[in-house]
């Protein structure tokens, strides 16, 4: 959800920049930073997602350092 809000939040600012100066064709350098963003959303998701799912093994022994 968060990925989505972020992405909503710089197709949004993309919007205002072109409305603000139509000259400058925002759009074709929108779509690149918009990937760009995106794949660093999934980066830190999957980081996230590893450090929580670390603490879970087959044995119950094992304590979570993080």
């Amino acid at each position: 959800m968060a990925g989505i809000i972020a992405l909503l939040t710089v197709n949004l600012s993309f919007g205002v920049m072109t409305r603000a100066a139509p000259q400058l064709n925002i759009f074709s350098l929108g779509f690149a930073f918009a990937l760009l963003i995106g794949l660093m959303i999934c980066w830190y998701i999957i980081a996230v997602y590893t450090v929580i799912t670390s603490c879970i093994g087959w044995k119950w022994k094992v304590r979570c350092v993080a």
